[in-house]
């Protein structure tokens, strides 16, 4: 679930890429600092100035063990130019089981019908297309991909080998310096990549950063006994050993003990202010939606220190301010003082919103005017101590003025409208072909502000108020009925083939469930909240209070 600012945001775009554009290129030279993995027993040197940036967990799982940027460079396209970041991509090349061949007779030379399975590391170049898809902007379409040169070197004593490729990404050529060298459960991979117009500038560099590669002692990462379930105390442990092999990194406690925040920035004035805004996020979430069970799961929030680092992180375009992974439950943001630091406030309240009703509602999946709709409420909340004041906007940072901007858009034109009546029961896609946002925060506004009595009665009507319970109530009861129908399921499949399940087996949630499963719970949902209110007659009230009743 990601936050979109969208139109309000297009001049911290363009902001980016003149600073982008306008920025003096890195010098090509070998930096002082190492870049250290214990978890994965070496370390080597990186380009200078260039900036590292951890995996992504399934990035992680998939081999990636740390990726480093440059400096944009400015790359020919057709008859334009674009900036295009020199890349360093670490790999870890495990052995794979089930490479297949057929033996030998003795005796005779002759191939055997016999099968055998054989461990085989893989080779960089039948891996090299499919790594970098994905994690490398700019290089997911690789085509003509060659190889140029390889050779064997050593590193001092440490065996390895060198290889050059180049491919074309469909805009411009890339070129690439591989350099292997084999552990013993694994080989490291240090892939360099350049456009192929700055490579003659960067070739020696790579090799030189690559000729500093020395071994370390191995030290295991402290063991997360229940994945994303682990206790405060393990996950804490886990994140500092991970935090020491990522050089600008670190973690930061949060008093409550309900997050840990696994961070970039070193700027302590603003780390100091986010604390307090995460944890009073998470004292009105439990305020307006009391959980009926204690929930102590430990989220992690992820901050970068910048939007060139979310977005080298994320892998996602510039109009995305963060995000909540229901797969990793993890917090994703980043530090916007290069624009207005109110977006990161609105943005850590909104996520954190999604990540407390994925634990509240048992991972249950809302509608998009609901689950979007309420971030945008409680993104633009205002803390004053302990005082939690819902505000129409943050800062510079408002739904209300694009809403209205939508209504005098919809006299003209009706039909760049979405009625209420449709927009409640869109699905994810559907909501996401239009901006959306706007319309769904003031649904929120006017139903939150009306269960506080603080919309006039001439726009009000009191049953209104059982609209967000009842929906609320009917999704996860819903929800729970279709985990238990899919438990009953597999316990009875289970039986009947005389095998016991395991409690991986009977960790059931939203994405157990089927399509048909889905919208049954949604129907019902909307039935039991919408479906007893005049919806014509809401909007039509709705509209006069975002135009005139809002003060």
């Amino acid at each position: 679930m990601a936050f979109s600012w969208k139109q309000a945001s297009a001049c911290l775009g363009v902001a980016l890429a003149l600073a982008l554009l306008s920025g003096p290129a890195a010098a090509q030279k070998v930096g002082r600092d190492w870049l250290t993995s214990f978890q994965y027993g070496f370390e080597l040197k990186y380009p200078d100035k260039w900036d590292l940036i951890p995996p992504q967990e399934e990035f992680e799982q998939d081999g990636v063990i740390f990726t480093a940027e440059g400096r944009g460079l400015s790359t020919r396209v057709g008859n334009s130019t674009t900036t295009v970041k020199p890349y360093l991509l670490i790999l870890r090349l495990e052995e794979d089981n089930d490479v297949v061949t057929r033996g030998e007779d003795e005796g005779t030379g002759g191939l055997s019908g016999r099968i055998r399975r054989e461990s085989k590391r893989p080779a960089i170049q039948d891996l090299l297309e499919k790594k970098v898809r994905g994690i490398l902007p700019g290089q997911g379409e690789l085509r003509d991909f060659r190889e140029e040169r390889e050779d064997d070197r050593k590193i001092k004593k440490i065996e390895a080998k060198r290889e050059e490729f180049s491919a074309f990404t469909g805009n411009f050529d890339i070129s690439y310096t591989t350099w292997t060298i084999p552990m013993d459960d694994y080989d490291v991979c240090l892939v360099f990549s350049v456009p192929t117009q700055h490579y003659k500038k960067w070739g020696k560099t790579f090799d030189a950063c690559a000729k500093t590669f020395r071994f370390v002692e191995r030290e295991a990462l402290p063991e997360l006994k229940d994945g994303i379930y682990s206790s405060y105390e393990d996950k804490l442990a886990y994140h500092q050993a991970k935090a020491a092999s990522m050089p600008g990194w670190q973690v930061v406690e949060v008093p409550s003990n309900r997050y840990l925040i696994v961070t970039s920035s070193e700027d302590r004035k603003f780390l100091k202010q986010l604390i307090p805004r995460i944890e009073n996020s998470r004292n009105v979430f439990e305020t307006d939606f009391p959980p009926s069970r204690v929930i102590d799961h430990v989220s992690i929030v992820r901050v970068c220190k910048d939007q060139d680092e979310f977005i080298s992180f994320a892998k996602v375009g510039g109009g995305v301010g963060g995000y909540f992974s229901p797969t990793t439950t993890e917090l994703v943001l980043y530090d916007s003082k290069n624009y207005d630091r109110n977006w990161t406030w609105v943005v850590v309240s909104h996520e954190a919103f999604h990540q407390y009703c994925h634990f509240l509602f048992d991972e249950s999946e809302a509608h998009r005017w609901f689950d979007e709709g309420m971030g945008d409420y409680y993104g633009m909340f205002e803390f004053r101590g302990k005082k939690a004041i819902p505000q129409k906007s943050l800062g510079g940072i408002s739904r209300l003025i694009p809403l209205k901007a939508q209504l005098r858009q919809a006299e003209k034109d009706p039909s760049s409208w979405t009625p209420l009546a449709k927009l409640i029961r869109m699905n994810h896609q559907q909501w996401q072909s239009k901006f959306h946002y706007p319309q769904s925060w003031g649904i929120i506004y006017m139903l939150r502000q009306g269960m506080l009595g603080k919309v006039s009665k001439k726009y009000w009507e009191e049953e209104w108020e059982n609209i967000i319970p009842n929906y609320v109530h009917t999704l996860h009861t819903g929800f729970l009925e279709a985990y238990k129908e899919v438990e009953e399921e597999r316990r009875e499949k289970a039986a009947s083939q005389g095998k016991e399940l395991s409690e991986d087996d009977l960790k059931i949630n939203r994405f157990d469930l089927t399509k048909d499963q889905k919208d049954k719970i949604w129907k019902q949902a909307i039935s039991a909240s919408w479906g007893t209110v005049d919806i014509l007659d809401f909007e039509a009230r709705w509209k006069l209070y975002i135009a005139k009743g809002i003060r």
